[in-house]
């Protein structure tokens, strides 16, 4: 009869030294696998960073069309008048100067702005009577507006001295200043603005004259001379 011996302490710890190799082996052989596995799911992520900025970039629209031409700037026209104008009579309205300007119809609604320097000289005569011996006068400026349609370019211009107040620069010599002789008149530097509303649509020739009269005290030496004449579009 054969019988089977009992396990010594000594067996039991070399089972169990056994065992110990055994699953130490078996984690060896699956470790590798799961670590490389976790890495690869980090480089994921961070390649799905990558595609998020992508995305970001491609999401923009395209340039839009060019869009259409704006408006003309200021415009301007001046003009230079050397000569003399005499004032002999009071109540006479005498042309000095004129400047036109066309403007472009795509221009907007503004303002025609006429400005200028004019010389005066006045032969003053020294009297009693103040009535009669108070040199007045004043510069303004008419426009010749374009008729809307042909054949006339231009149509008639605004009565040539009646214009507003505003728009008139005055010069004076009182009753009680002394005479003047020939050749030795008092000069005089006057300035005179005139703004004129436009709408929008330019076109032209707008033209503006500059103009004086003498109100009381004419001469015949009475003179206005050397204008300067700047004429500018100011868009709205």
């Amino acid at each position: 009869m054969i019988t089977t011996p009992l396990a010594t302490p000594c067996g039991r710890a070399a089972r169990l030294s056994l065992a110990i190799l055994v699953f130490v082996g078996i984690f060896a052989l699956i470790s590798p696998p799961l670590l490389a596995q976790e890495g690869g799911n980090q480089g994921q992520e961070s390649t799905f960073g990558d595609d998020n900025r992508g995305d970001d970039d491609h999401g923009k629209g395209d340039n839009g069309d060019t869009g259409p031409k704006g408006y003309a700037g200021p415009s301007r026209a001046a003009a230079t008048s050397t000569g003399a104008v005499t004032l002999p009579t009071n109540g006479l309205c005498t042309n000095i100067g004129s400047v036109s300007i066309t403007l472009p119809r795509r221009s907007p609604a503004g303002l025609l702005i006429a400005t200028a320097k004019v010389g005066v000289k006045i032969n003053h005569i020294a009297g009693t009577i103040a009535s009669d011996r108070w040199d007045r006068g004043f510069l303004t400026f008419s426009l010749s507006r374009p008729l809307p349609t042909p054949p006339l370019p231009t149509g008639p211009p605004d009565p040539a001295c009646v214009t507003s107040e505003a728009n008139k620069s005055y010069f004076s010599v009182p009753p009680g200043w002394p005479g003047t002789g020939l050749g030795t008149p008092l000069e005089f530097t006057v300035f005179v603005q005139a703004p004129h509303d436009l709408d929008a649509g330019g076109a032209g020739p707008y033209v503006f004259y500059l103009n004086g009269m003498m109100v009381s005290g004419a001469t015949t030496t009475d003179s206005l001379m050397d204008a300067n004449i700047v004429l500018e579009f100011l868009p709205k």
